[in-house]
């Protein structure tokens, strides 16, 4: 028996390039080759049926490239093409729809472009009918205005002729009427009495003047007075934590060593100095204490505290600058 086997590699999509895989076609010639029947053909028909009816297109142009890849006609095929037959519809029935799915989004998406266009149409007519009626209404008022810009203009003219009018012959009458002399002493005393209002109002702008020069110059020696009072002050006095104390006035520090605002012997700015109490200053401490607390709240501009007997001589001048 003569038996030949013949392998076809097909690839491409529906029109002939399959490109989700290759399909190998076995053609096979023999006499043990069996064809299929009509029952096995049936369901091969209705998936081409299917397809004719996704591609809307005529059953030839999908039966004719599924014969030129098989060899033979779908009502012809062998058994061993069935499952070939099954894959290539099977394929293209997926390709098919997967096409329609794209196709009807593509139109869902064209449906609501549309849909904003003739929104957006709708809205431009009504917007020109407004811009239309407002042009009609504008050139309306406009002509209105021109009219009554135009009998304005005329009455203008008509007013401007009267007046013209009346000026010559007010011209006229005054040329006709003879001048009467003027009187004298009228007239001098007119004049002195302008003199005199002006010498007036002359002499209040000088007092207003000298009295504002006065009250600027007393203000300003106030100021420089109270400067230099204020900086005497501050150059007589301590600071501490932001507040000035008088020379002799003593800070009761409870962490730490007492302090006192002493002047510097060369006449610069106070200092303070640190309070180291003796054996006998010892003694008398607690009157000493309450004497400086007392002192600690007196400000630079009040009587500077006199230390008494014993407190001078218990204390012991240091210079100290950084206290705390």
């Amino acid at each position: 028996m003569d038996e030949r086997n013949q392998n076809q590699n097909v690839q491409g999509d529906f029109n002939g390039q399959l490109a989700n895989g290759n399909i190998n076609n076995h053609i096979y010639s023999g006499q043990d080759r069996e064809r299929l029947t009509a029952a096995e053909v049936w369901p091969i028909k209705l998936k081409g049926r299917q397809l004719i009816d996704l591609l809307g297109k005529d059953s030839v142009e999908v039966w004719g490239p599924l014969k030129e890849i098989l060899g033979e006609g779908h009502n012809e095929l062998f058994r061993d093409q069935e499952k070939a037959a099954h894959a290539i519809l099977d394929l293209w029935i997926a390709q098919a729809e997967r096409q329609d799915e794209a196709s009807a989004g593509q139109q869902a998406d064209l449906l609501i472009q549309l849909s904003e266009l003739k929104a957006k149409y709708t809205e431009a007519q009504s917007t020109e009918k407004k811009l239309r009626k407002q042009h009609a209404e504008t050139t309306e008022r406009l002509r209105h205005a021109q009219q009554a810009y135009s009998s304005l203009e005329q009455l203008h003219r008509q007013q401007t002729a009267s007046l013209n009018t009346l000026s010559h012959q007010l011209r006229q009458a005054q040329e006709a009427t003879p001048r009467a002399h003027a009187c004298t002493s009228c007239y001098a005393a007119t004049h002195k009495l302008a003199s005199t209002r002006k010498g007036l109002v002359t002499a209040c702008v000088m007092a207003g003047l000298a009295i504002a020069v006065s009250v600027v110059l007393g203000y300003s020696n106030y100021q420089a007075s109270k400067r230099a009072s204020t900086a005497e002050m501050l150059v007589r006095s301590c600071e501490f934590h932001g507040k000035a104390y008088s020379i002799g006035s003593i800070i009761d520090n409870p962490q730490a060593d007492d302090v006192q605002c002493v002047a510097s012997p060369q006449g610069g700015q106070p200092n303070w100095q640190t309070i180291k109490p003796t054996k006998r200053a010892a003694q008398h401490s607690a009157p000493a204490k309450s004497r400086a607390k007392h002192a600690r709240h007196a400000p630079a501009h009040s009587v500077p505290a006199q230390p008494t007997e014993q407190e001078t001589e218990a204390v012991v001048p240091e210079s100290n600058p950084q206290l705390f």
